[in-house]
């Protein structure tokens, strides 16, 4: 029998590694904001707004045409996709993710989408991230993966979905998926963060009930009194280290002077709390 027989002998070759399904990203590891001094993309390359009339607790943008907009919406329940738009509703906050395919025409996509957002060209969206679908299964190429690295780096999170070659010949539902696929971790953070707060809860800022003017007053002496108090310890503790210090001592009075200035920071942090609730 031959040692080469490939059905009876171990292959020559270690066979490639199979990829987590989703990478988790829970904790965000970039801008969570549009950022001042980031260029806008050319205006032929900007994904244009759809207005949406229904509330979902996630959309999904695709960045480009066969991003994989679709499978994705069908493995997280409520999810709508967009067509390649960017989501506005009138008076309120929508929560999105950015979806690209891992090829080069992919990844291009997502960072000039990254680029519209960051330079607050996107009003109105709640940008919790992208999501990257393998467009082969196998691991990706070293200029795709150095690429990718750096397109991350425009999003707070980044999810990665490898290739699934079922998906190529049945449906793609969240029911149907394999069953390492379940709890999925892309489902558990995106839901967590967009389904269980809607985007249409009001938030009232502090108004103060009427016949509480005095109290105002009062918290204000009492501030004036702190701070005048502080400063008089900070005096005391001065002379002490003063004196102190000329003998080769005067170590000790450092941690009562920290006690002082951290007594200041709470005055002037509990008043102002008070202050804001008062709606001053």
């Amino acid at each position: 029998m031959s040692e080469g027989n490939p059905w009876v002998s171990r292959p020559a070759v270690e066979p490639t590694p199979v990829e987590p399904l989703i990478e988790r990203s829970a904790i965000p590891t970039g801008p969570t904001a549009p950022q001042l001094g980031v260029p806008a993309p050319e205006a032929a390359d900007r994904l244009p707004f759809r207005n949406v009339g229904h509330w979902s607790p996630l959309w999904i943008v695709g960045a480009h045409g066969g991003a994989g907009e679709s499978t994705l919406a069908a493995l997280i329940p409520g999810a709508t996709v967009t067509d390649h738009h960017w989501p506005q509703q009138a008076g309120g906050v929508v929560r999105a993710v950015v979806v690209a395919r891992s090829n080069l025409r992919g990844l291009a996509a997502a960072q000039v989408a990254a680029q519209q957002w960051a330079s607050r060209l996107v009003p109105g969206v709640d940008l919790l991230g992208l999501v990257i679908m393998a467009d082969a299964p196998g691991r990706l190429p070293r200029p795709l993966r150095d690429r990718l690295q750096v397109v991350a780096g425009g999003y707070a999170r980044t999810w990665t979905v490898p290739w699934i070659d079922t998906w190529r010949t049945s449906e793609v539902d969240s029911a149907a998926a394999p069953q390492r696929m379940r709890p999925m971790p892309l489902i558990d953070t995106l839901l967590t963060a967009a389904a269980l707060l809607p985007a249409q809860i009001p938030d009232p800022g502090p108004v103060q009930p009427p016949g509480t003017g005095g109290f105002t007053t009062v918290i204000s002496w009492v501030k004036w009194i702190g701070f005048a108090l502080a400063g008089v310890a900070i005096v005391i503790v001065a002379i002490r280290m003063f004196f102190n210090s000329r003998r080769g001592e005067g170590g000790e009075h450092a941690g009562a002077l920290g006690w002082i200035l951290g007594g200041v920071i709470l005055i002037g942090g509990g008043a102002g709390i008070v202050s804001a609730l008062m709606g001053g």
